[in-house]
């Protein structure tokens, strides 16, 4: 992972600040892994609320991913909502070029838990997303 963090120049600390003109910085710093292996990963989760096929809301998990170019959802939570599957056969392609196929995809409507944003989805339906993961609280 890499992020910037900009910082300003004292360099014309003296000088007039309106006048002086301000130069920027970068910092750049990076992480990376040692041999030891990984014992855990954070993954950020939200819940959610989802309407089912009556319009009814559920509460949910989201799973956040920013590097993921599609939504995906259980079947067993599709249907649980009662949702309308498409069939469909849309090739995923992962880390390592790892490559299988969903057979459907389901349109949906999201809505947040903390405010009145809404949003409708389109997701690509899988028997699972991860493996299974434990269940702890952190502190950060």
């Amino acid at each position: 992972m890499i992020h910037r963090k900009k910082q300003l120049s004292q360099e014309y600390e003296n000088r007039d600040q309106e006048s002086a003109p301000q130069q920027e910085n970068i910092q750049a710093t990076y992480h990376t892994f040692n041999e030891t292996p990984v014992t855990c990963v954070l993954l950020a989760t939200a819940q959610i609320k989802v309407k089912d096929c009556k319009g009814k809301l559920h509460t949910c998990r989201a799973l956040l991913d920013c590097g993921s170019e599609s939504n995906f959802i259980r079947g067993s939570t599709v249907r649980r909502l009662g949702l309308g599957q498409i069939r469909n056969q849309i090739p995923i392609t992962a880390i390592n070029n790892a490559t299988f196929v969903t057979n459907y995809n389901v349109n949906l409507q999201i809505r947040s838990m903390k405010s009145d944003y809404t949003n409708k989805l389109n997701c690509l339906v899988l028997p699972r997303i991860t493996s299974r993961m434990p269940k702890t609280d952190n502190d950060i």
